[in-house]
Protein backbone atom coordinates (compact mmCIF):
# COMPACT_ATOMS: atom_id res chain seq x y z
CA UNK A 1 0.00 0.00 0.00
CA UNK A 2 1.67 3.19 -0.68
CA UNK A 3 1.53 6.13 1.25
CA UNK A 4 -0.15 8.19 -0.99
CA UNK A 5 -3.14 5.57 -0.44
CA UNK A 6 -3.17 6.25 3.16
CA UNK A 7 -4.64 8.65 5.30
CA UNK A 8 -3.84 8.19 9.38
CA UNK A 9 -6.20 9.37 12.16
CA UNK A 10 -4.83 9.42 15.90
CA UNK A 11 -7.55 7.89 17.98
CA UNK A 12 -8.32 11.01 20.53
CA UNK A 13 -7.25 8.99 23.59
CA UNK A 14 -3.45 9.08 21.44
CA UNK A 15 -3.53 12.73 20.89
CA UNK A 16 -4.66 13.21 24.96
CA UNK A 17 -1.95 10.98 25.83
CA UNK A 18 0.58 12.55 23.52
CA UNK A 19 0.07 16.13 24.82
CA UNK A 20 0.00 14.78 28.83
CA UNK A 21 3.60 12.98 28.26
CA UNK A 22 5.43 15.15 25.94
CA UNK A 23 6.46 17.99 28.72
CA UNK A 24 8.82 15.94 30.44
CA UNK A 25 11.14 15.45 27.26
CA UNK A 26 12.51 18.66 28.26
CA UNK A 27 13.24 17.58 31.76
CA UNK A 28 14.84 14.67 30.73
CA UNK A 29 16.94 16.16 28.19
CA UNK A 30 18.23 19.21 30.79
CA UNK A 31 19.08 16.34 33.25
CA UNK A 32 21.34 14.57 30.68
CA UNK A 33 22.82 18.13 29.60
CA UNK A 34 23.34 18.70 32.94
CA UNK A 35 25.03 15.35 34.22
CA UNK A 36 27.32 15.91 30.64
CA UNK A 37 28.13 19.62 31.87
CA UNK A 38 27.95 20.53 35.50
CA UNK A 39 27.54 23.79 36.27
CA UNK A 40 29.12 23.11 40.33
CA UNK A 41 30.35 19.56 41.56
CA UNK A 42 30.72 19.67 44.88
CA UNK A 43 29.81 17.80 48.05
CA UNK A 44 26.57 17.98 49.29
CA UNK A 45 27.43 15.40 51.71
CA UNK A 46 24.23 13.26 51.81
CA UNK A 47 24.45 10.43 49.51
CA UNK A 48 26.94 7.96 48.44
CA UNK A 49 27.51 6.99 45.01
CA UNK A 50 26.53 3.54 45.95
CA UNK A 51 22.99 4.85 47.59
CA UNK A 52 22.56 6.82 44.35
CA UNK A 53 23.12 3.95 42.33
CA UNK A 54 20.61 1.42 43.97
CA UNK A 55 17.99 4.78 44.15
CA UNK A 56 18.08 5.05 40.28
CA UNK A 57 18.15 1.23 39.82
CA UNK A 58 14.99 1.01 41.66
CA UNK A 59 13.39 3.90 39.92
CA UNK A 60 14.28 2.40 36.38
CA UNK A 61 12.73 -0.85 37.22
CA UNK A 62 9.62 1.03 38.60
CA UNK A 63 9.70 3.36 35.04
CA UNK A 64 10.04 -0.03 33.55
CA UNK A 65 6.67 -1.64 34.93
CA UNK A 66 5.04 1.90 34.78
CA UNK A 67 5.61 1.92 31.07
CA UNK A 68 4.23 -1.54 30.56
CA UNK A 69 0.69 -1.20 32.26
CA UNK A 70 0.84 2.26 30.28
CA UNK A 71 0.96 1.14 27.35
CA UNK A 72 -1.89 -1.76 28.12
CA UNK A 73 -4.12 0.61 29.82
CA UNK A 74 -3.97 3.10 28.20
CA UNK A 75 -2.82 3.07 24.44
CA UNK A 76 -3.92 -0.10 24.19
CA UNK A 77 -7.37 0.78 25.33
CA UNK A 78 -9.42 3.69 23.10
CA UNK A 79 -12.25 3.88 25.31
CA UNK A 80 -10.02 5.10 28.48
CA UNK A 81 -11.12 8.38 30.13
CA UNK A 82 -8.82 10.96 29.96
CA UNK A 83 -8.95 11.10 33.83
CA UNK A 84 -7.29 7.67 33.63
CA UNK A 85 -4.72 8.98 31.11
CA UNK A 86 -3.95 11.84 33.22
CA UNK A 87 -3.17 9.53 36.33
CA UNK A 88 -1.25 7.47 34.80
CA UNK A 89 1.06 9.54 32.63
CA UNK A 90 1.59 11.49 36.32
CA UNK A 91 2.29 8.10 37.86
CA UNK A 92 4.94 7.71 35.31
CA UNK A 93 6.43 11.37 35.39
CA UNK A 94 6.36 11.19 39.45
CA UNK A 95 8.45 8.23 39.13
CA UNK A 96 10.35 9.68 35.78
CA UNK A 97 11.12 13.14 38.15
CA UNK A 98 12.31 10.53 41.05
CA UNK A 99 14.66 9.71 38.74
CA UNK A 100 16.00 13.16 37.70
CA UNK A 101 16.69 14.01 41.11
CA UNK A 102 18.59 11.04 41.85
CA UNK A 103 21.07 11.65 38.79
CA UNK A 104 21.03 15.60 39.37
CA UNK A 105 22.00 14.61 43.39
CA UNK A 106 24.93 12.60 41.73
CA UNK A 107 26.63 15.20 40.05
CA UNK A 108 26.99 17.18 42.88
CA UNK A 109 27.61 14.30 45.09
CA UNK A 110 31.33 13.50 46.08
CA UNK A 111 33.22 11.42 44.03
CA UNK A 112 34.70 9.93 47.76
CA UNK A 113 38.46 9.94 45.91
CA UNK A 114 37.23 8.16 43.17
CA UNK A 115 36.42 10.70 39.98
CA UNK A 116 36.69 7.64 37.39
CA UNK A 117 34.03 5.65 39.10
CA UNK A 118 31.57 8.99 39.52
CA UNK A 119 32.34 9.89 35.75
CA UNK A 120 31.07 6.17 35.47
CA UNK A 121 28.39 6.44 37.51
CA UNK A 122 26.98 9.86 35.76
CA UNK A 123 27.64 8.41 31.95
CA UNK A 124 25.56 5.01 33.07
CA UNK A 125 22.37 7.70 34.21
CA UNK A 126 23.15 9.51 30.98
CA UNK A 127 22.96 6.48 28.69
CA UNK A 128 19.88 5.10 30.87
CA UNK A 129 18.02 8.75 30.40
CA UNK A 130 19.08 9.03 27.07
CA UNK A 131 17.19 5.07 25.88
CA UNK A 132 14.08 6.97 27.86
CA UNK A 133 13.81 10.25 25.84
CA UNK A 134 14.92 8.32 22.84
CA UNK A 135 11.99 6.14 24.07
CA UNK A 136 9.43 8.80 24.90
CA UNK A 137 10.20 11.12 21.82
CA UNK A 138 9.18 8.48 18.92
CA UNK A 139 6.36 7.83 20.93
CA UNK A 140 5.39 11.42 20.82
CA UNK A 141 6.67 12.36 17.11
CA UNK A 142 4.60 9.27 15.85
CA UNK A 143 1.43 10.33 17.57
CA UNK A 144 1.90 14.17 16.86
CA UNK A 145 2.75 13.00 13.03
CA UNK A 146 1.63 9.49 12.06
CA UNK A 147 2.51 10.01 8.15
CA UNK A 148 6.14 10.58 8.87
CA UNK A 149 6.73 7.69 11.27
CA UNK A 150 4.67 5.72 8.71
CA UNK A 151 7.16 6.62 5.49
CA UNK A 152 9.52 5.73 7.78
CA UNK A 153 8.74 2.09 8.59
CA UNK A 154 6.57 1.51 5.38
CA UNK A 155 4.80 -1.96 5.90
CA UNK A 156 3.67 -1.53 9.20
CA UNK A 157 -0.58 -1.63 7.79
CA UNK A 158 -2.27 -4.55 9.41
CA UNK A 159 -5.78 -5.31 8.26
CA UNK A 160 -5.98 -1.59 7.00
CA UNK A 161 -4.75 -0.16 10.41
CA UNK A 162 -1.21 1.30 10.89
CA UNK A 163 0.53 -0.26 13.49
CA UNK A 164 3.31 1.66 15.10
CA UNK A 165 5.49 -0.18 18.10
CA UNK A 166 7.13 2.18 20.16
CA UNK A 167 9.29 -0.56 22.88
CA UNK A 168 10.44 1.24 25.79
CA UNK A 169 14.11 -0.78 25.78
CA UNK A 170 16.01 -0.16 28.98
CA UNK A 171 19.61 -2.08 28.73
CA UNK A 172 22.09 -2.52 31.07
CA UNK A 173 24.88 0.39 30.17
CA UNK A 174 28.56 -0.11 29.84
CA UNK A 175 29.77 1.70 32.66
CA UNK A 176 27.58 -0.11 34.87
CA UNK A 177 29.11 -3.22 33.75
CA UNK A 178 32.99 -1.88 34.22
CA UNK A 179 31.18 -0.76 37.64
CA UNK A 180 30.05 -4.59 38.74
CA UNK A 181 33.85 -5.51 37.51
CA UNK A 182 35.31 -3.13 40.09
CA UNK A 183 32.79 -4.70 42.88
CA UNK A 184 32.81 -1.01 44.04
CA UNK A 185 29.05 -0.45 43.45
Amino acid sequence: MSADAIHINVPEHLKIFSQAIRPSINKISRTIDAMANPAFTGNNGRDSMEGLYRRTQASINNLADLVNTMMAEVVSNPAVPAATIHAHVGRYENNLYQLLDTCNQAVHCSDQGYPEIKALLLSGFSRQLGQILDWQQSLCNALDDPMSAYQNKPGSVNGGAVVFSCILNLTYPPEFEALDKLSII
